[in-house]
């Protein structure tokens, strides 16, 4: 089952044009001279470029962000388990079809960057979801 193209548009990175990706690099450039965070200003975490506050701010984001790319592609390949019909989204993982999938994380990296490659290339042929059970019985049975 294939989704449209908004779910891919909705991850794709959106880029400034060059004269305000100048600005932003000299102005991100200074803050990391001056030693204070990027984001405010204030003095950063020991050892990190982020105060605590914007710090806890990226990670929040950083989830909800995976949390949504996750959610894209189980729609993407129809939010249900192949095999048994399994729905709850805790339950289902992303399978290669015909096997090889160490040699693919290998390629593409692990987690969420194999989801941000599944998003971006319009969810391929030879990936499908299946609940942890029915994956791991696939090789017994």
């Amino acid at each position: 089952m294939r989704a449209n193209r908004s779910i891919h548009m909705t991850f794709t990175r959106k880029y400034s044009t060059k004269p305000c990706a100048v600005r932003n690099r000299k102005f991100f450039q200074s803050r990391r001279e001056a030693g204070v965070c990027l984001r405010c200003g204030l003095p950063p975490v020991s050892g990190r470029i982020y105060c605590i506050t914007c710090n806890e701010l990226n990670n929040e984001r950083s989830v909800k962000g995976n949390r949504n790319l996750r959610r894209a592609v189980l729609a993407g390949y129809g939010n249900r388990c192949v095999c048994c019909g399994e729905t709850r989204s805790e339950f289902l993982a992303v399978d290669h079809i015909n096997g090889g999938g160490r040699a693919d994380r290998a390629s593409k990296g692990n987690g969420q960057q194999v989801y941000r490659y599944l998003v971006k290339n319009d969810f391929p042929e030879g990936y499908r979801l299946l609940c942890h059970n029915c994956n791991q019985a696939i090789g017994v049975y």
